[in-house]
């Protein structure tokens, strides 16, 4: 029992290992712009999402 434990430990934190490394980061930049005759606005926003497989 002991034996296919380790057989199978070892893969398995490989692979964790692997797919941990594995991620990509993506960066937005919004900018929304509004106006009427009695206002005007700008507003802008930093985002970004992590992509994890």
């Amino acid at each position: 029992m002991k034996k296919i434990v380790r057989a199978l430990l070892l893969p398995g934190v490989m692979l964790m290992l692997l797919t941990s490394c594995n991620t990509e980061t993506t960066h937005f930049n919004y900018t929304f712009k509004g106006e009427s005759e009695t206002w005007s606005a700008v507003y802008g926003q930093t985002a970004s999402q992590k992509l994890i497989i």
